[in-house]
């Protein structure tokens, strides 16, 4: 998701939530996303997954920006659209994993525990490295005039 707030851009990225990801900041945040479930289509797999992770339906239009790889060798897709969310407003569903790890001892966490609308460089920074490239792409597609 995206905004113009006094004529800047602005994009919605995502902290992830969880013992994992508690203390890290730079590199950490995502861009809403998800596993394409089999027979779904990748749009509606963006559309559901963003629903379940912020708690709120994107909108429409749905400008695709591409994929990339990352490091971990997981392919992302990505959908761009306008919109505004007040991330006080954040309802992300609740994950529960074993942890520490074989322990016997289940911590529950919201998938999602923050959102923050960021400038182009502060995305780039706290994104996933490959996933800076979306940023790149939408400005190049605002930039089209699309």
């Amino acid at each position: 998701m995206y905004r113009t707030a006094r004529g800047d851009l602005e994009v919605l990225i995502a902290h992830p939530g969880g013992p994992l990801w508690e203390r890290r900041d730079s590199g950490a945040w995502s861009i809403p996303k998800g596993i394409v479930e089999d027979g779904e289509d990748p749009m509606g797999a963006a559309r559901r997954e963003f629903t379940e992770e912020i708690g709120t339906d994107p909108g429409e239009p749905l400008t695709e920006l591409g994929s990339v790889k990352q490091k971990s060798g997981k392919t992302v897709h990505v959908w761009a659209v306008k919109g505004d969310f007040d991330p006080a407003d954040l309802d992300s569903h609740i994950l529960e994993i074993e942890y520490p790890w074989r322990s016997g001892r289940f911590v529950r966490f919201p998938e999602i525990d923050r959102v923050l609308w960021a400038s182009p460089e502060v995305a780039r920074k706290k994104l996933n490295s490959a996933q800076a490239a979306f940023v790149e792409r939408l400005e190049a597609h605002l930039e089209l005039g699309h």
